[in-house]
């Protein structure tokens, strides 16, 4: 009698199995926890036990499954043919591709030619007290102009803890932690990229949400990412390009070749 593919993949896992757990005769091994059984045995003993508790239960489903003949009905055998499809497309995939491999020199000739891909644009880290009125942010402006360095920052976040309306900042003394120009608002983030470390703006800057007072803190430069720390990602990014690229036009070729009606 024929076999099937599932059944034959099922009797190759089981050649290396060990079992787990004994439930009404059938063994459970742990073969069916993935492709590295011996993980299991590296678990916490808690945690081990809730798996091994959790593949009894299954057990205990397919055997009454089973019992109740549930394999007989049309829809079983409608499901089991589309699993086993499946597991045969999967593995024609994997036996096509599974050569297509990204040299080092592939990947740095493409990270040469995409740097503008890995750059981490300019940050500052800044804080910021937002009013409704621009006379309540000059005054503010004027009671901070006198101080500098640690002084003024201290000030700063006191302020801005007692007057900002933005509250979500406020509860940390303004601070927005590290951004690009890009995620503010245009006049937010012209200002703030004007400022040197340890400046705060002279003026006070409107947008939509009010007038705001910007303290810079910290500053960072443009950076592009060196290639050892995306490398790993470039080969598995291009690898899988490869393969979508590859698989379309098999697929594409198989069309051409094969007689195809629509009813």
């Amino acid at each position: 009698m024929k076999k099937s593919l599932i059944a034959m993949l099922a009797l190759a896992g089981a050649l290396n199995a060990a079992p787990v757990a004994v439930v009404n005769g059938e063994s459970i091994d742990d073969a069916i926890f993935g492709p590295n059984p011996a993980e299991l045995k590296q678990m916490p003993a808690d945690a081990r036990k809730r798996l091994i508790d959790s593949a009894i239960d299954r057990k205990l489903v397919l055997m009454e499954a089973k019992k109740e003949k549930v394999e007989n009905s049309k829809e079983y055998k409608t499901l089991a043919q589309l699993a086993e499809e499946n597991v045969l497309i999967q593995l024609w995939e994997k036996k096509q591709f599974d050569a297509i491999k990204i040299s080092d020199t592939e990947a740095q000739n493409f990270y040469n030619q995409n740097k503008n891909q890995f750059v981490i644009p300019a940050q500052v880290r800044a804080k910021h007290i937002l009013v409704q009125s621009k006379a309540e942010a000059d005054a503010i402006i004027k009671e901070l102009s006198a101080l500098k360095g640690e002084a003024l920052s201290a000030k700063f976040s006191e302020i801005a803890a007692a007057k900002s309306i933005d509250k979500g900042s406020a509860a940390a003394g303004g601070e927005l932690g590290w951004f690009p120009k890009t995620q503010m608002v245009p006049a937010f983030g012209d200002a703030a990229f004007a400022l040197k470390n340890g400046e705060m703006t002279k003026k006070a800057v409107q947008s939509q949400f009010g007038y705001h007072i910007i303290y810079v803190q910290d500053s960072k430069a443009q950076q592009t990412v060196t290639f050892e720390r995306v490398k790993d990602s470039i080969v598995g990014d291009r690898e899988a390009q490869k393969r979508q690229g590859d698989l379309a036009k098999k697929v594409e070729n198989l069309r051409k070749n094969a007689k195809i009606e629509y009813k």
